[in-house]
């Protein structure tokens, strides 16, 4: 597999590069290919395509820290959009366009040459001047890019990948991986909620696992001629303990994406964030910011969750209330502050006043 990235040196480093594989990312709130292509912890990572919702290309060439840095990007009527390279931006923001060439929906060369961009405010978001009119690349807000945290945790786990020679055992590391999600999803582990086979399946289809650490302590076991997996078979000996409370909030939250969905009156794709992406990240804000009630992180989870459900309604109309903020700051020309609305550091303030009492009502 050879994957030309630039100046990305991280991407010769061999146990990086076994991490890296070809795939189909769907979307969170869309049951459709949002992405297909090289990727890293389930982010677009070298070469690879994005989608509209209508199944046309979005955005094709290659994805790097941050997301697109060379390729084209396309109207939703298949034209050519944009075609050329962006800036690896090191500030806040988005990747600009660098150098390329600008078409209207028809086709019309509108701009060809380098992008001239400035730095705005104290956090040095990057605003195009020139060409006058351009805006920006519009990315899939339902998809995660790379981060440098990603690089650095693929890194920190090369002695986890690397721990044990696999031609020594029955079974190498896929094999075992395989056969895991094999048992689980055909075998019945008494779960609270009976989920079919079909169902399991669908959960495995959805999420990238890693059982390195599961497959070290195998290995430990069978050098030790322990009872082991790869020798036997027996349900207890499968730690899916996880596994059965993941899928469990997996449908719990596509329950609840499905009765939102039905309220939520709003053209999610004019937005920088998905109603989804949105929901996901102040959960996650808030887990963090009610770790000092002493819950553990399954804890927490399990009754954000389950109170999200009943009273979502604290979700839609904070989406919505954002929503409305976008629209009036774009409609007076305050791109720079719109960004903002939709910011981490504008949602982790805002999870951290909803931490604050919610974690008083659930968790005292």
């Amino acid at each position: 597999m050879v994957i030309m990235m630039g100046r990305h040196d991280f991407i010769h480093d061999e146990n990086i590069r076994k991490r890296i594989k070809w795939k189909k990312i769907y979307g969170k709130t869309r049951n459709s290919v949002i992405y297909e292509g090289y990727t890293l912890n389930n982010k677009p990572c070298g070469q690879g395509t994005t989608y509209y919702t209508n199944g046309k290309k979005h955005l094709e060439g290659k994805f790097y820290i941050k997301g697109f840095v060379e390729g084209k990007e396309y109207y939703h009527n298949g034209q050519i959009r944009f075609e050329g390279k962006c800036t690896e931006y090191g500030a806040y923001g988005p990747n600009p366009p660098k150098e390329g060439k600008w078409y209207d929906k028809d086709g019309k060369l509108l701009y060809s040459g380098k992008f001239k961009i400035i730095a705005i405010g104290s956090m040095g978001w990057p605003r195009i001047v020139c060409p006058e009119g351009f805006g920006h690349i519009r990315e899939v807000t339902d998809l995660e890019f790379l981060r440098w945290s990603d690089v650095e945790e693929a890194r920190k786990e090369r002695e986890i990948i690397t721990a044990y020679d696999e031609s020594k055992y029955p079974m190498t590391y896929e094999q075992f991986k395989e056969h895991f999600l094999k048992v689980f999803v055909e075998r019945d582990w008494n779960y609270d909620r009976n989920f079919s086979c079909e169902e399991k399946q669908e959960f495995v289809d959805k999420h990238d696992f890693d059982f390195h650490n599961y497959y070290n302590e195998e290995c430990e076991k069978y050098d030790k001629k322990e009872h082991n997996i790869f020798e036997n078979s027996e349900d207890k000996l499968y730690p899916v303990d996880t596994l059965i409370f993941d899928c469990d909030m997996y449908f719990i939250s596509k329950e609840v994406l499905k009765e939102e969905s039905e309220e939520l009156n709003i053209d999610e794709s004019k937005y920088p964030m998905t109603y989804n992406i949105f929901k996901e990240k102040m959960i996650g804000l808030l887990i963090k910011h009610t770790n000092h009630y002493k819950m553990s992180k399954e804890e927490v989870t399990a009754d954000l969750m389950e109170f999200f459900k009943n009273e979502h309604d604290y979700l839609l109309s904070s989406y919505s209330e954002k929503c409305e903020k976008y629209d009036e700051l774009m409609a007076n020309n305050h791109t720079v502050q719109a960004s903002h609305v939709f910011n981490d550091g504008r949602l982790s303030g805002d999870a951290f006043n909803w931490g604050t009492w919610l974690g008083y009502w659930l968790f005292i």
